[in-house]
């Protein structure tokens, strides 16, 4: 039988397949208090929105945030300070992806490679303006992924 580890919980195989909301002992109401838990850890996982997902096993990790640590703190203007494009594994400027997203800009960013970014959340992690940079990339990613399998159905 094998056997997986969740922080320093010790699981196994049975829990497959098992709820979310059974596996992390979360309840609705933690949820609806500003609680959250994310699929994949703490850099590159995303929100679950639905607890009744089952744990499989290419589930790799199960992030339980509560209360105050779920809430992001409040984004301010951009320092210019370029950590982002520093930490960046990718060689991209995570700042100018952002902002032409947020200008609405978004099928312009095709030639600054936004389909290249990883989306290791790198760069909203060092950002201290607490810009939502990943959040803004994903969504302008998605719109160029969009317009790219319609000019490549053609």
């Amino acid at each position: 039988m094998k056997s997986y580890e969740y922080g320093q919980h010790h699981l196994s195989e049975d829990w497959l397949y098992l709820p979310l909301l059974f596996v992390t002992h979360t309840s609705f109401q933690e949820l609806a208090q500003g609680g959250k838990v994310i699929g994949g850890g703490p850099m590159m996982g995303r929100a679950v929105a639905n607890l009744d997902a089952p744990v499989t096993k290419g589930t790799s990790g199960v992030l339980i945030m509560r209360g105050k640590e779920a809430l992001r703190k409040r984004a301010t203007a951009c320092i210019k300070c370029a950590k982002c494009v520093a930490v960046c594994p990718m060689g991209l400027e995570p700042y100018l992806l952002s902002k032409m997203v947020y200008k609405g800009l978004a099928p312009q960013t095709e030639p600054e490679r936004v389909t290249d970014c990883i989306e290791c959340g790198s760069c909203a992690y060092v950002c201290p303006a607490h810009l939502p940079l990943l959040d803004r990339i994903r969504l302008g990613k998605a719109e160029v992924l969009k317009i790219c399998r319609a000019r490549n159905a053609k």
